[in-house]
């Protein structure tokens, strides 16, 4: 994952697409894939089958159960509870899985541009943000500062002990 690398770049720019090449980011997107292709599919077939539930199943989605809440309803409010209990279970994957290798691509990016004396996307070579220049390192922090955690690591403790 060399910044620098690729035909017409600067020094020291990042190559975006040689970081999308990498073999850590290739594992990032697959493990991603890996969750949301079955979960958005899941989520699609089961509102697809209410959806036809709903045309072609009238008598049974209009069977009340308690009251005068019948299946549809009910139904039709576990498709919402589908859709928040689909996002909260992505939203630990994510913080589980994904982010800390993202955080590990990052941190390897930018440690590789603070050797080649190089300013991190979003930063002037002063120092200084870019207008607009998002989540870029604070100036008085280097890459070196960034702990590199990869998930095939065991971490370590402040102590040395793993």
């Amino acid at each position: 994952m060399t910044p620098s690398a690729g035909p017409g770049r600067a020094t020291g720019q990042v190559d975006y697409v040689a970081i999308e090449n990498s073999p850590p980011f290739r594992r990032l997107r697959l493990t991603q894939r890996a969750f949301v292709i079955p979960a958005v599919s899941f989520g699609l077939i089961w509102y697809i089958i209410y959806v036809l539930m709903a045309s072609w199943a009238t008598d049974f989605m209009s069977t009340k159960v308690i009251g005068n809440v019948n299946w549809a309803i009910i139904l039709g409010l576990a498709q919402i509870l589908t859709t928040f209990a689909i996002t909260l279970i992505y939203v630990a994957f994510a913080n589980r899985k994904l982010d800390p290798e993202a955080a590990a691509i990052r941190c390897q990016v930018e440690l590789e541009l603070t050797q080649l004396g190089r300013p991190l996307p979003g930063q002037l070579a002063g120092g200084g943000q870019v207008a607009g220049g998002g989540q870029a390192a604070p100036a008085d922090q280097s890459a070196g500062s960034c702990p590199i955690v990869r998930p095939d690591q065991p971490e370590t403790t402040p102590g040395g002990a793993a």
